[in-house]
């Protein structure tokens, strides 16, 4: 996908976002701007993953989550990661990142510009440097939780195609 693209399907999915979620920001609502993007590259609910993602070198810019090691992650040190825990508060909010699956391990997370990668990404040493963790009992969780709203994005980004 061209830089093109890949910025008007981010800037089509904060539409929807904004749309049907007004109170929401749309850089913090995952699990609707995937569900949108969703929508308009032709997946469905079934190819939306929820868990965590382990980063660090992404989120050198804002310590709190480079601390922690990314989204869902409670922290890491001496090759050990903590996840955070599997729950959705009374508003919806989680500790936790969505992603695309458009097939099994294969990862399209547009809002960290990564439009095609395996679950785990390498440096060119071979190093581990990002992983993409599944929770089913996360995503469970949210999708119940947030499944109005993200079959609304889901359809509402298919329009936008």
């Amino acid at each position: 996908m061209s830089d093109t693209v890949v910025f008007d399907q981010l800037e089509k999915a904060k539409l929807i976002v904004n749309k049907i979620a007004p109170g929401h920001r749309a850089d913090l609502s995952c699990m609707l701007m995937a569900s949108a993007i969703a929508g308009q590259l032709g997946l469905t609910m079934r190819n939306i993953r929820i868990g965590a993602l382990y980063w660090p070198e992404k989120f050198k810019d804002d310590p709190h989550l480079s601390m922690r090691g990314g989204w869902g992650c409670e922290g890491y040190s001496d090759g050990r990661l903590w996840l955070a825990d599997l729950t959705v508060d009374e508003e919806g909010g989680f500790s936790g990142h969505t992603w695309l699956e458009p097939e099994t391990d294969t990862v399209i997370d547009l809002m960290h510009d990564n439009e095609h990668s395996a679950r785990e990404i390498y440096n060119s040493d071979f190093k581990l440097v990002a992983h993409y963790i599944p929770r089913r009992g996360l995503e469970r969780a949210v999708k119940n939780f947030w499944r109005r709203e993200m079959l609304t994005a889901i359809k509402q980004g298919a329009q936008h195609e």
